[in-house]
């Protein structure tokens, strides 16, 4: 999945006055900024969807770091939504990658690790 994958509203949001670097592109994952253009500070990492919601994890870069989780709900032809959780974490580069993950930081209460295997089904977001 990638950002182009994601509806127009959603993206717009989530872009806000701050460039987004895609799934696997390079972004700013620290505060050292020795380039004259550096990369995006936020990177889309993956993003559930259903009929009714849209839930996006970002990795948001410099100092601090931590993930983003956005939540967007139909409202009929549109998307509606915001930032609505924020992890830290002390490994800069910790974020859902799987659709699992993602569910498990929603439902969960992340950032305790998991103590049963993640399943692929889950709650209809």
């Amino acid at each position: 999945m990638t950002l182009a994958t994601l509806p127009v509203d959603v993206r717009t949001a989530m872009l806000r006055d701050d460039r987004l670097a895609d799934r696997g592109e390079a972004f700013q994952a620290t505060d050292v900024v020795l380039e004259r253009n550096p990369p995006p500070f936020r990177r889309f990492s993956i993003a559930a969807i259903s009929q009714r919601r849209i839930v996006v994890a970002i990795q948001v870069g410099g100092g601090p770091n931590y993930t983003e989780l956005w939540s967007f709900d139909r409202a009929g032809d549109h998307w509606k939504g915001s930032a609505s959780k924020v992890f830290f974490r002390h490994h800069m580069l910790e974020t859902p990658a799987t659709l699992p993950e993602l569910l498990y930081w929603i439902c969960d209460g992340y950032p305790e690790p998991p103590q049963r295997p993640l399943e692929a089904s889950g709650p209809v977001l």
